[in-house]
């Protein structure tokens, strides 16, 4: 059936260019491109799956290698990190450490001054000069004809201070409250 639809088609054609002549070998050289032309399409064809094949399969080879190397990629990131954090913990703690012997040499040269001061105060305790001051500053003794005058200790007067500092506060407080009773009085004669 399928010969019978091309006689079919050439006779059509036949009628269509029929000029009286058939020249038989014009019209081989035709179907021999047309074959030609067919035969390069099929091939083309063929080239372009072989091309996809070739190109799916070198994909699926790097999509492979590819989780392969992402694979790699977080194993040196995390020996990375691994060493990283290795080397940062030591070196916090010799930072730390550096810090803390710096505020004990600070302390320490405190307690050195302090002992400097102490033994300069042993050494002058034999002096008269010294006994005679602490005499009169920690004993309050005096000479004969002197007048000893005894002030109140400056906690007096700072308590003094915070009393009337609890004074001024108090009646600013009862100040502002009598402000706030107008206030709310003279809106509930506005309501």
């Amino acid at each position: 059936m399928a010969s019978f639809k091309k006689k079919r088609s050439r006779s059509r054609e036949y009628k269509k260019t029929n000029t009286g002549v058939i020249d038989y070998e014009e019209a081989r050289q035709a179907r021999a491109e047309k074959r030609s032309k067919q035969a390069k399409a099929i091939a083309r064809e063929r080239n372009e799956e072989k091309r996809a094949a070739k190109a799916q399969a070198l994909k699926d080879m790097l999509g492979r290698k590819g989780a392969q190397r992402n694979r790699h990629r977080w194993v040196f990131v995390l020996i990375a990190v691994a060493l990283i954090v290795m080397i940062a913990f030591p070196i916090y703690n010799i930072y730390s450490q550096k810090k803390q012997l710096a505020e004990v040499e600070k302390e320490n040269q405190a307690l050195h001054e302090q002992l400097d001061d102490l033994k300069n105060e042993v050494a002058h305790a034999d002096s008269a000069e010294y006994i005679e001051q602490q005499a009169r500053s920690v004993l309050q003794m005096i000479k004969q004809g002197e007048t000893l005058y005894v002030l109140p200790k400056s906690d007096f007067f700072e308590k003094q201070a915070e009393k009337q500092a609890q004074e001024a506060q108090a009646a600013e407080e009862a100040a502002a409250a009598e402000e706030e009773g107008g206030q709310e009085a003279e809106a509930g004669d506005d309501n």
